[in-house]
């Protein structure tokens, strides 16, 4: 993943953004403020329904190239309205369906725990238009708080994947054990081919993957956030609210965890903080607050949705060749990040 931090605003324009993606081939038309301007489905969603446009302007967020972008979208005449919109590579329609289930479940605007209101999606443009959330990151809490703030993100973050996890199926892909196995054995044999170097860990690491597997024990499938992280949660007052609902799928509850703990906490202390231990605590309190709501079992499969994890991201790096990427993926291969739940 690439994140685009530039900014691709036309204020008092409506000039178009050139955003080029071959994989994504509407995007450019997507992100064209004139056109977005002239839709009549998204002038519809705003606060007012005619008038004369004053201000237009697109800003790129995170571009998942040959995959997704997302940018945030602001069109104003007397008052402001921003969302955020999302071109996808493939028809999506699924994320908005997915979404509004969610909301008519309970994680709506009135509720504790929610998620962003979806307003429209564009099939002519592959576009996924939701609520802009504004609020407080888990992530910055957690780099940047103190260790009252840290326990807050984390038990509340927690708090927020219980519930989530209590909700009733709702239709999409399945990702259970005999899918991660597969996909592991896929992913070991392309890094053994594109960095003999590190063959010799993904082999161990793929090992350490089927082993795991035969100690794991039977959860029922239930929701899953698919990419639950501490950048992908943010606290709006007393209300926790979880964004980027891409990856749902139905899968094992320990999955989310394992993210959550592996690449949301270990990882970032790694990156961020100079050590894989800085945010033990939280990653502490947030697993015992998790357990503290009624799944308690989940700890015995945590080592091999968190081993299968670490391959998946490690031929993520040695794939897209992102900056120092054979030392980043080395780490990931290696035994530094320690067993979860244990």
């Amino acid at each position: 993943m690439t994140e685009m931090n530039d900014s691709c605003t036309t204020p008092n324009s409506l000039g178009s953004v050139a955003v080029v993606d071959p994989g994504i081939p509407t995007l450019s038309s997507a992100m064209d403020v004139k056109r977005l301007c002239e839709d009549a489905k998204l002038l519809s969603l705003t606060p007012w329904t005619k008038g004369s446009l004053l201000k237009a302007g697109v800003q790129l967020l995170k571009w998942h190239k040959r995959k997704r972008c997302a940018f945030e979208v602001t069109l104003r005449i007397d008052v402001g309205w921003e969302a955020i919109g999302k071109v996808y590579a493939e028809d999506r329609p699924d994320v908005f369906q997915i979404m509004a289930a969610i909301r008519r479940a309970g994680f709506d605007e009135k509720a504790e725990y929610a998620i962003p209101k979806p307003y429209a999606y564009i099939p002519s443009q592959r576009l996924l238009l939701v609520e802009k959330v504004e609020g407080v990151y888990a992530k910055d809490l957690f780099l940047k708080g103190d260790e009252r703030q840290q326990a807050h993100a984390a038990i509340r973050s927690a708090q927020w994947l219980a519930r989530f996890h209590a909700l009733p199926a709702i239709p999409a892909r399945v990702v259970g054990p005999s899918v991660v196995r597969s996909r592991s054995a896929k992913r070991c044999k392309e890094i053994v081919e594109r960095c003999p170097a590190l063959a010799q860990k993904a082999e161990r690491l793929l090992k350490e993957i089927e082993e795991a597997s035969g100690r794991l024990i039977d959860i029922p499938m239930t929701v899953s956030h698919g990419d639950f992280l501490p950048g992908h949660v943010l606290f709006r007052g007393n209300q926790v609210v979880a964004i980027d609902l891409d990856s749902f799928v139905l899968s094992d509850p320990s999955r989310d965890v394992a993210r959550f703990i592996l690449f949301g906490l270990q990882r970032l202390a790694a990156k961020r903080l100079g050590s894989i231990h800085a945010l033990d605590r939280a990653a502490t309190q947030f697993l015992e607050t998790y357990l503290a709501l009624g799944r308690p079992e989940i700890t015995k499969n945590l080592n091999f949705y968190g081993a299968a994890l670490r391959l998946q991201r490690a031929k993520r790096y040695i794939f897209k060749q992102v900056s120092r990427w054979q030392e980043k993926a080395d780490a990931l291969l290696d035994e530094r990040f320690e067993a979860l739940g244990q």
